[in-house]
């Protein structure tokens, strides 16, 4: 990974099922070395929180976590040092927390703060944000207001950032920047890091984000013969083997070896 002085902030934006998170989390892997996951949502409920289990999950190891549904501000200024870059994910369940949770008369305030530390560029920041305007008029006012808070809130961040990113199915649409910077790198081989204590459910949240077919079998076979047997029971009995890597992995595996052939 090239080492950058120039601090950058880098907005991506879509709808539901877009692709963003997984599109912001590759970024920040394969552009930095140490980096900090900041997350607003608040398990509410039971499917909330097994949302939060499984993204935690797919993050791996290497991720360090603050869980902040308001104060992102001061958790940035004050608890977000030792790591090259910090993902907040996501900025408008943040604002959905604090047009609920605090008077109407400091949200515009909560919300300056946050363009003021953004605006400093202390550190590389990833912002992860719904793109609001694209579905219907909301019923309610509540529904309205909030929508147009997020709107004019994602155009303020989009002026201040070095990088806007537009996800449609899971594709990034270069909006502002470089776009050249924006490719997905091939993760190396050398990046593969499984540990003893992993689940099946980690090693193959690394392994299925593998683009090319040559590494992921290598990837796989890597592994100790016990733990390839685990991650295919896994693969086979819980993951879509009808598409992408699960796919692949049904079709090129040898029961008999343990291997991908």
């Amino acid at each position: 990974m090239a080492e950058s002085f120039e601090k950058e902030l880098v907005l991506v934006l879509g709808g539901a099922r877009s692709g963003k998170s997984s599109w912001a989390l590759r970024y920040a892997e394969e552009h930095y070395d140490s980096y900090l996951f900041l997350a607003t949502a608040e398990v509410l409920d039971d499917e909330m929180a097994d949302r939060i289990r499984l993204h935690k999950i797919s993050r791996g190891p290497k991720w360090k976590l603050i869980e902040e549904p308001i104060k992102i501000v001061e958790a940035l200024e004050t608890k977000c040092a030792g790591v090259e870059a910090v993902l907040i994910d996501c900025l408008t369940i943040w604002l959905s927390n604090v047009l609920y949770k605090v008077n109407d008369e400091q949200i515009l305030s909560y919300q300056d703060r946050l363009l003021n530390t953004l605006s400093c560029k202390g550190q590389n920041i990833i912002i992860v944000a719904n793109e609001v305007g694209t579905g219907i008029v909301p019923e309610y006012p509540l529904g309205r207001e909030f929508r147009d808070l997020a709107g004019v809130l994602n155009q303020k961040i989009a002026k201040l950032a070095d990088k806007v990113v537009f996800m449609i199915a899971g594709l990034p649409m270069c909006l502002k920047g470089d776009l050249n910077n924006l490719k997905k790198e091939i993760r190396k081989e050398e990046e593969l890091e499984f540990t003893p204590e992993m689940s099946p459910e980690q090693i193959w949240s690394i392994l299925s984000q593998i683009d090319e077919e040559g590494l992921f079998i290598k990837g796989f076979n890597s592994l100790d013969d016990t733990k390839r047997r685990e991650l295919a029971e896994y693969v086979l009995t819980r993951c879509n083997i009808f598409s992408g890597k699960g796919s692949i992995f049904s079709e090129r595996y040898n029961s008999e070896s343990g291997l991908l052939e």
